[in-house]
């Protein structure tokens, strides 16, 4: 039936590299007036690079693009919009302090003369907008008032008051209650009666089932499969993002293992909780590498920032190294032998335009000092040369400034300084994202010989490819919470697939 429909847009052949890695290699996408269609994939697996390039954001390397079987070329988010392409992101932005009339209307507002803004026809205008996709609010009342639903539901209407003939929708029920979800569920189905093609990108696979008419998979860059849902289910769109052998899973693994049942806690949580993430339940001890799964927005950086004191918990009991922490924080974690890697490594963790030697002697400065004032140069140029060495072979560039090196020889970098302190904890997060595959083997290598040297280790990554030959255990969580374990030969790309989208479901989904 959807196939006897004209498409409005229509993409093919998309690539797309980031510093020689590649984000798109062979991306398809067809959209239909009236009907809502799928985008899903596993993490990475590129949809938030398609979205970009459909929006004018990001500019394409090779590939198609088409609307209504013309060609076109974005520059810029005014092209795409031009051709009536609208993107509600999953993070809203929107203009805080003012009404939502004027937050509809931003930019269109109706003039006296050309120069006084006539408030009652921007009254008026926005009302009938709201009305139009069902959202009943008072359209002169402050935009802050809004509840996340009624936000999501603002920025439909704004987006189809404008010509709208695409609506990409990212991520729309992240953060929304089931009852809420009904609301959005109104919406795309009043966009369809309207003839606007919907792409609805989720993690959450019962909407995709009740909202959708056609599916598009991305894996890896690639489109792997694309048609009709018809009477597909959660499980056989699991199937569709995670075809894996269990062959192809084993022969991902490495040497990991179980430590010894006597093997020392070296941090546990009790109840741990903070915004969205609650009631969290874990324990690290000597020698293991532990993995922290779930899809985007599950939880998993801000669990990992509050088991490193980098993030203050609500609730709950930290111990770290056998004693209780009361005020955990990031000098104190250091001192109790903790050490983390953040994900955003150019501005989180080190100084970039500090030389490399500088960067990694930083935490261990009063090693080097003499008389408390001065630092011992040649001592400190020594040790660092040295902790380079052991992580990344001979040692280079110490002088050159941070900025200059690659991901991955940052990330060496990084680990590096750290283990300069001779910590008992790591805990990485997303350890080998953006870097490429000789140094993700080389950072691999590295976290299971800090294991096998007695650490124990945490990693939160969005990498189900990475995590079946790297962990001896993973934590999988979804909606804040942990909601499953694996261990050892247990640990495939397809359990944590199947674990990480089923609880992904909304409560009472089915």
């Amino acid at each position: 039936m959807t196939a006897q429909v004209a498409p409005v847009l229509t993409a093919s052949g998309i690539r797309r590299s980031f510093g020689g890695v590649h984000a798109l290699k062979d991306a398809m996408l067809t959209l239909r007036p009236g009907i809502a269609t799928a985008l899903i994939g596993p993490n990475g697996a590129g949809k938030s690079t398609l979205i970009g390039i459909l929006s004018g954001r990001i500019r394409r390397d090779a590939g198609d693009l088409e609307v209504d079987s013309v060609p076109v070329d974005f520059h810029a988010p005014r092209d795409a919009i031009g051709h009536g392409i609208q993107v509600i992101p999953q993070e809203l932005v929107v203009g805080h302090g003012l009404s939502i009339a004027e937050n509809l209307l931003m930019g269109r507002y109706r003039r006296i003369g050309g120069v006084f803004v006539d408030q009652r026809a921007m009254v008026r205008d926005a009302q009938a907008i709201v009305e139009q996709i069902g959202l009943a609010v008072d359209v002169r009342d402050d935009v802050g008032g809004l509840s996340p639903a009624q936000l999501r539901l603002m920025m439909i209407a704004k987006a189809t008051s404008q010509r709208c003939r695409v609506l990409v929708m990212d991520e729309p029920t992240a953060s929304l209650s089931p009852r809420e979800v009904d609301g959005i569920a109104r919406a795309i189905e009043r966009l369809r009666n309207d003839g606007v093609a919907v792409l609805y990108v989720s993690h959450r696979l019962q909407e995709v089932v009740d909202f959708c008419q056609d599916v598009s998979v991305l894996r890896d860059g690639r489109t792997t499969h694309t048609g009709a849902l018809e009477q597909s289910s959660v499980a056989g769109l699991v199937r569709l993002m995670g075809d894996v052998s269990a062959d192809a899973d084993a022969g991902a693994r490495t040497d990991a293992r179980s430590p010894a049942a006597d093997a020392e806690v070296l941090l546990r949580a009790e109840r741990l909780g903070r915004g969205r993430v609650g009631e969290v339940d874990l324990e690290l001890r000597s020698g293991e590498i532990v993995g922290l799964a779930g899809l985007v927005g599950s939880g998993r950086t801000e669990l990992l920032r509050m088991l490193v004191g980098a993030d203050r918990p609500a609730n709950g009991a930290l111990t770290w190294r056998g004693r209780a922490v009361t005020r955990p924080s990031v000098r104190s974690a250091v001192s109790a032998g903790i050490a983390f890697l953040p994900e955003d490594r150019r501005h989180q963790a080190g100084f970039q335009e500090l030389t490399v030697a500088e960067n990694v002697a930083l935490p261990s400065l009063a090693r080097f000092r003499r008389l408390r004032l001065v630092v011992h140069r040649r001592r400190e140029h020594q040790a660092v040369a040295k902790a380079i060495t052991d992580v990344a072979g001979p040692a280079g560039r110490l002088r050159a400034p941070m900025r200059v090196l690659s991901g991955g020889n940052q990330q060496k970098a990084l680990l590096a300084k750290w283990m300069m302190t001779g910590p008992r904890v790591f805990a990485f997060d997303e350890p080998t994202a953006g870097i490429d595959v000789g140094a993700k083997e080389a950072i691999r290598v590295q976290i299971r010989a800090l294991a096998n040297a007695g650490a124990a280790v945490i990693v939160a990554s969005s990498d189900n490819e990475e995590l079946p030959g790297l962990c001896d255990r993973v934590l999988v969580m979804a909606e804040g919470r942990l909601v499953g374990e694996l261990l050892g030969d247990a640990i495939t790309q397809s359990s944590l697939l199947d674990l990480s989208y089923r609880r992904a479901a909304p409560a009472g989904s089915g």
